[in-house]
């Protein structure tokens, strides 16, 4: 393995090789602990068949100088590439219109998502990378010989990977649903978050009503903008559970936060006031734009768990992830929107799961128990 830390005077001959090459396996490392947003810290690039260049960011003007041979016309291969895409596109003011992503081909072709790169070498090419420096500290200046290695060991591994994991899709018929998936979630990573949707992702508890949605979409902003100016983990400016209890609370006077006791005197010295009037903003806006939670009991609940039950069932029976081809908030979509499953679902996820979405959702089929010898199984029937 052919392994090269980039420098000044090895960049011509890097730009040369990565400029003619049509397929480059990336990857990096970045930290995340102690700062709102992740730090890239190295980016490894490999050439299949060729050489491994590690290029360290924190060298002014390096990776930058890359940028034109890497986004030159290139496949990119990666592994759960999401945030090395968002990271890469700032650095190199952009990325490859095509990337290839292992995690998420191989989460078409078997029931677990997300796999980590280790599993996926072991199922397709039958060994173990060894993992010793993952938790190491990639901020380090040098880099010791382990975690040379270990950089450059990620990256080689995955042409092989890949080129095994392919000729499986292309057998089982499934090359243009893994082209597309890599296409949307490229997309995906590159999109700008929506700031009004971060709420989301915090599970809330208990059975939320709009009013709580809406103050607790307008406390994660006001959270993440702290967190943000003040380059920390949002968890550092207020956790999410306490974050849910000022939701559902939603005090009027500072020695109302004061009473919980995880809220520390200092923070709310610091933050007491403000908190205060995120609050009273978010019950005086508009109802009507104030963001709708799923509730549990809801029709639309009970309609998303059936949908990622027979979703599951067909999984198992075909071969790929519930959580990569029906994400519980697709599924919400689409209890909420019955009469619009094909554009919620789009091209790729329609020809896997359409019919079966609309079978559900229009009552045509049921799910059945078999036994059999050695146990039972789910089925979904259509009637």
């Amino acid at each position: 393995m052919n392994a090269h830390l980039l420098t000044l005077e090895s960049l011509p001959a890097a730009i040369a090789q990565l400029a003619a090459a049509p397929v480059l396996a990336i990857d990096t490392e970045f930290h995340t602990e102690g700062r709102f947003a992740p730090e890239l810290l190295l980016v490894q690039v490999h050439i299949p068949g060729g050489d491994t260049w590690l290029i360290d960011p924190l060298v002014p003007g390096l990776l930058a100088a890359l940028g034109p041979a890497m986004l030159g016309g290139s496949t990119w291969l990666v592994h759960a590439g999401f945030q090395d895409l968002r990271l890469l596109s700032t650095a190199l003011g952009g990325v490859a219109n095509t990337v290839l992503d292992t995690q998420i081909a191989a989460g078409l072709l078997g029931t677990w998502y997300p796999v980590g790169l280790a599993d996926l070498c072991e199922r397709w090419l039958g060994r173990r990378p060894q993992k010793s420096a993952t938790m190491s500290d990639w901020s380090r200046r040098p880099l010791t010989a382990e975690q040379v290695a270990y950089a450059a060991e990620d990256v080689v591994e995955l042409p092989e990977l890949w080129a095994a994991i392919a000729a499986d899709a292309e057998q089982r018929g499934r090359m243009p649903a893994v082209f597309a998936a890599c296409a949307e979630a490229r997309d995906g990573a590159l999109a700008p978050a929506d700031p009004g949707e971060r709420w989301r992702e915090i599970a809330m508890g208990g059975d939320p009503d709009r009013a709580e949605a809406a103050v607790m979409c307008a406390l994660v902003e006001w959270r993440d903008d702290q967190a943000r100016r003040a380059d920390r983990p949002a968890n550092f400016i207020l956790g999410d559970g306490t974050l849910r209890q000022l939701a559902r609370a939603r005090p009027t006077h500072v020695e109302q936060i004061a009473a919980n006791r995880r809220i520390s005197p200092k923070t709310v010295d610091r933050y007491g006031r403000a908190i205060l009037q995120v609050i009273a903003a978010a019950l005086a806006s508009d109802p009507t734009t104030w963001p709708d939670p799923v509730r549990r009991g809801a029709r639309e609940a009970r309609v998303a768990d059936m949908l990622e039950l027979a979703t599951t069932v067909r999984g198992h029976a075909e071969s790929f992830a519930t959580r990569l081809v029906l994400p519980r908030r697709l599924a919400e979509s689409l209890a909420r929107n019955p009469s619009h499953t094909a554009p919620l679902l789009g091209v790729w996820r329609d020809a896997l799961i359409g019919d079966l979405v609309r079978d559900v959702l229009d009552g045509r089929g049921a799910l059945v128990i078999l036994d059999g010898e050695l146990g039972f199984d789910l089925h979904f029937r259509r009637s």
